[in-house]
């Protein structure tokens, strides 16, 4: 059983994408496809109760919507950017547990980056089935 926080599981989805897009075993392609699917569940939840936050500690404009800068990124006043950021950070410290992660065997013989493997984190088992 593999657990991940979802600060990691950020990472983790995007090792997943790249590894979608590598010729895999029909074993491993089914099991990246699963696991995919799951950690973007999760990420999706993740990114609702971000947004409730966003909503909850931001500024927001006469219009009701959040009031954003220049680059795009919402404004906070007074202590509303510590209390936001400290609500992120247990968000981003939550975890997720996998009962099966991705094992090595499960990539057959492909070229991978060692960045996309390292981004697995504990999705990725190296003993085999």
């Amino acid at each position: 059983m593999s657990e991940m926080t979802n600060a990691e599981l950020i990472a983790a989805s995007r090792s997943l994408q790249e590894l979608a897009q590598e010729r895999l075993p029909v074993a491993g392609a089914l099991r990246v496809r699963r696991l995919m699917r799951e950690v973007q569940a999760h990420l999706d939840d993740v990114e609702g109760v971000r947004k409730e936050l966003l909503q909850r500690h931001a500024k927001k404009g006469e219009d009701g919507q959040l009031a954003l800068d220049a680059s795009g990124n919402a404004t906070f006043e007074g202590d509303a950017l510590t209390a936001f950021l400290s609500e992120y950070e247990e968000l981003m410290a939550q975890t997720m547990e996998f009962e099966r992660g991705l094992a090595v065997a499960d990539l057959g013989q492909i070229d991978v980056k060692p960045a996309v493997l390292m981004g697995l984190g504990a999705l990725l088992e190296e003993g085999a089935r």
